[in-house]
């Protein structure tokens, strides 16, 4: 649904479309929402923190703090290599 919403309008060839709800689909899971070893990435630095209710709130501000202010390649599946070949390419312009 959240593909659907959200991207459905953006995205408007079929196999980037295809590509995307697949991608969501590893993402957007119940083992990813409810397992405490279910990480987005090999670092492990993004995870859904588990918030049981609202008093322990606070923890997902802490962990939202503890992200780097650029996202590495590795959260979007990339060698470390393709962060190189972004910025080359965008000096360029």
């Amino acid at each position: 649904m959240i593909g659907e919403i959200t991207y459905g309008g953006r995205v408007t060839e079929e196999l980037d479309f295809r590509v995307l709800k697949s991608t969501l689909n590893l993402f957007m899971s119940y083992d990813s929402a409810n397992s405490d070893a279910f990480r987005f990435s090999e670092s492990g630095i993004y995870y859904i923190p588990h918030v049981k209710d609202r008093e322990n709130f606070p923890m997902w501000i802490e962990y939202i703090n503890t992200l780097p202010d650029q996202d590495p390649p590795e959260i979007f599946g990339m060698h470390s290599n393709a962060d190189i070949t972004f910025q080359r390419n965008s000096s360029q312009r």
